[in-house]
This record gives structure tokens, C-alpha cells and sequence, in this order.
């Protein structure tokens, strides 16, 4: 073969082979275009319970500040909580909801414990005064004393029982005073003593349970009640 022909056929081979060659990629740089935005950091807020009170001990929950002016709502006693939803400073007292039966009532603050946020908790008036019940009177005491009487032979022996009582309330009409269940006397209002005398031609031996209330047109007093032990020789 001519040296011309020759090169000829190899220089058309290789335009052959780079034709079936797959050529090499290339990659291409994408530029990104604007401006990377930092990511905020999230705060979690805690929202404050809503306020609350222990009860320290049995206590009654009036329809107002008083239990003389004002009818009894309802009781609690140590250890319940409930919900507060106002309060009334001047007078110093929590406006309480039972979360038994929804009824609102004021509870004195002194004998109850209160979680939470109060400030925000909104002063309210006292609603207008009604008659209420009366207070309940205090400090029950009984005496007794034995006195025979008339000849020796046929002497009666005479037991003097003597009760007397605190009067807490300036709205009764009067009291009760029950023995042993049943009603022994009605006093006016203002009275403070009462008197129950036994006889007997033997020895008196026994005891009984004296209950004292005060009482009017609302109703009637949680009752005080003392048990006395008499012997008389």
C-alpha cells in the first residue's frame, strides 16, 4: 500500500473510534442566588394555674362576709380545695366556687392556704346583707347541785342542774335546750341560762346530754352539746 493511501485509512479510523466514544461529563456549577435565613430559637411560655385555696380546717361558706348577715352556702372541711375567683381584702376574704355543685361563696382567708396567682383576681363588693341564721353559742357549761328535803323519813331529795351558755348572735329570737334528744325548754333571745330541777325519794344516779341552739325566722343554729354525769347520795 501507498504511504499516502496508508494514512489516509488510519486517519479515518480514528475519526471512527472517537465517534463511538462516550464522552466525559462535565459538571456545571449552579449558582445559588438570595440570603440564608438563621432559624429563631423557640421560647416556651408557661401559663399560671389558675388560683386555688386549701381549707385548714372545717369551716362554713357563707353567701357574703358574715355569718350574721348572710345565709350559709355550703361546707368544707380539712383538706378540700377549690377554685378561687375573687377576693374581698378589706374584709379578708376568698370568693371561692365548690367544684362539687358550682356554688360561689366567701371563706374567710385565715382559714385557708392559696396557691397560684391572686393578684390578678378581681376585688369584688359585698352582695347586699340578708337575715340570716344565727350564730351557734359557745362555751356550754353544766352544774348540778343535791339538796334533801322534808322529815327524814320520808325526804325528798332535790337535784339542781344549772345551764348556762355564751350568746354569739344578735339576730335569734330565742333558744332550745334539748336533754338527752328531746326539747326541755324555749328561751327568749338575750338569755344565757337555764334551769332544770329533779326530785326523787332515792338516790339519783345517771348522767344526760344537754344541747343548746339559738333559733329564728331563717332557721335554726348548729347545735353546742356537753355531757354531764350526776350523783346524788
Amino acid at each position: 500500500m501507498k504511504p499516502k493511501k496508508l494514512l489516509t485509512t488510519l486517519s479515518l479510523a480514528c475519526l471512527l473510534l472517537s465517534a463511538c466514544v462516550s464522552p466525559t461529563p462535565t459538571s456545571v456549577p449552579i449558582a445559588l442566588t438570595g440570603t440564608a435565613t438563621p432559624m429563631s430559637t423557640i421560647t416556651p411560655s408557661l401559663t399560671p394555674l389558675p388560683p386555688f385555696l386549701t381549707v385548714n380546717e372545717h369551716i362554713n361558706c357563707y353567701s357574703g362576709p358574715g355569718e350574721t348577715e348572710y345565709v350559709l352556702v355550703t361546707t368544707f372541711e380539712q383538706g378540700d380545695q377549690v377554685d378561687v375567683v375573687g377576693q374581698d381584702s378589706s374584709n379578708g376574704y376568698w370568693i371561692v366556687i365548690d367544684r362539687k355543685g358550682d356554688k360561689g361563696c366567701w371563706i374567710e382567708q385565715k382559714h385557708a392556704t392559696v396557691e397560684g396567682q391572686v393578684n390578678s383576681l378581681p376585688a369584688l363588693i359585698p352582695p347586699p346583707t340578708v337575715v340570716a341564721r344565727p350564730k351557734a353559742p359557745s362555751n356550754l357549761d353544766i352544774k348540778f347541785s343535791c339538796q334533801r328535803s322534808g322529815p327524814s323519813y320520808r325526804s325528798i331529795l332535790n337535784l339542781a342542774i344549772t345551764i348556762t351558755w355564751e350568746d354569739n348572735s344578735t339576730n335569734e329570737d330565742g333558744f332550745e335546750i334539748y336533754e338527752n334528744g328531746n326539747l326541755l325548754r324555749t328561751l327568749d333571745a338575750n338569755t344565757t341560762e337555764a334551769h332544770n330541777d329533779i326530785q326523787s325519794d332515792r338516790t339519783i344516779l345517771g348522767s344526760a346530754v344537754y344541747e343548746v341552739l339559738a333559733f329564728n325566722g331563717i332557721g335554726k343554729s348548729t347545735r353546742i352539746t356537753k355531757t354531764v354525769t350526776y350523783h346524788c347520795p
